[in-house]
């Protein structure tokens, strides 16, 4: 079925519909790409404790507060994923229902209009879910990839820098004591 164009105010309608499914499928995808994150933390530590505490928080053990709150808000959070889940998927539910109310309304409205100049064309549909999905969760992974890389490139630099300026700090202690060794022998 071919869409008739539409006026603008009638276009933005749907668009603002589009948006709330958008918005709706974006609210699924990050709690999913989150979700995922916990499990992974909350895997890591289980494996071994220790070995976590180390690495995360390093001079703190097992029991001591910062790891404890850490897994302690995780397990809080995994707990809450369930109806988490649930509310996204009943509000997707809803913005797919108002969408296609709205999309009816403004068909209906149209075919009761006579045709006048300025119209636009009717908005493109969305692109199927999977579709947006697959591509939300390949662009989350990458952002933070990227973030991890960029992380690990400014510490390597600092320790770098900081490297360097212990050498030259070295070099310049050895330099004064050869001096004064110098002297001493005067």
């Amino acid at each position: 079925m071919s869409l008739p164009p539409i006026p603008k105010r009638l276009a933005a309608r749907i668009r603002a519909a589009q948006m709330k499914v958008q918005e709706a499928r974006g609210w699924i995808d990050a709690t999913e790409f989150n979700a995922l994150q916990y499990e992974a933390r909350w895997n890591e530590f289980a494996r071994d404790p220790a070995a976590f505490a180390q690495k995360y928080y390093p001079g703190h053990g097992v029991d001591s507060y910062p790891v404890q709150t850490n897994m302690a808000r995780i397990r809080e959070r995994l707990e809450k994923l369930p109806a988490q889940r649930d509310r996204n998927y009943r509000d997707l539910e809803e913005a797919d229902a108002q969408l296609s109310k709205v999309e009816a309304d403004v068909l209906k409205e149209v075919g009761h209009m006579r045709a006048s100049p300025g119209r636009t064309p009717w908005p493109a549909p969305l692109e199927q879910y999977k579709t947006f999905h697959t591509r939300a969760m390949a662009q989350a992974y990458h952002q933070r990839d990227t973030a991890d890389a960029q992380r690990e490139g400014y510490l390597a630099r600092v320790q770098k820098d900081y490297d360097e300026e212990i050498a030259a700090s070295e070099i310049e202690r050895q330099a004064e004591l050869d001096e004064l060794a110098e002297d001493m022998k005067s």
